[in-house]
């Protein structure tokens, strides 16, 4: 019998502290996925200050060493928790043999102006194999200004239960 080895998923973002609604539910959401045993789990911490790698926890001390480094990694699962457009753009460009996720945690997508902006922005985002929001209305609203195919959106609520 031969054991097949498990999918890496790697969630990047900002792990608390700072606290706010992003670092809360990524912490929440890294706790609820490490009661699964299908995959290794791994979280990249953007906001530098908590590192702890026997839970699977890295700070990053480089913010652009993780995606300089993908074209060269094993295939995985990347989920990301960023507002940041030039993340995206990174990860379209240097990610094209892992699988992409990102979360909009908020709406504000419907403020950018410009045609740069907006082509970045569209750039980015088509960039991913799914989109995970949490409105319709949202999701109907970027799909018709980026172009964004229908079928790469996920909506779910963002709630997750505190930890105990």
């Amino acid at each position: 019998m031969i054991l097949q080895e498990k999918k890496l998923i790697e969630l990047w973002g900002v792990y608390p502290p700072p606290y706010g609604g992003v670092s809360i539910h990524l912490k929440r959401l890294y706790s609820q996925l490490k009661k699964i045993n299908q995959f290794s789990l791994k979280l990249l911490n953007f906001s530098g200050q908590i590192e702890v790698p026997e839970e699977g926890i890295f700070k990053v001390k480089f913010k652009f060493f993780p995606f300089f480094k993908l074209p060269f990694e094993k295939k995985k699962i990347i989920h990301v928790h960023t507002r940041q457009i030039a993340a995206w753009i990174l990860i379209r460009l240097l990610g094209f043999k892992h699988i992409k996720i990102i979360t909009l945690h908020n709406q504000i997508l419907r403020f950018y102006r410009g045609l740069l902006q907006e082509f970045l922005i569209k750039f980015g985002l088509n960039g991913f194999d799914r989109i995970i929001l949490n409105d319709v209305k949202y999701k109907n609203y970027l799909n018709k200004k980026f172009h964004i195919a229908q079928e790469k959106f996920v909506i779910a609520g963002a709630f997750l239960p505190p930890l105990k």
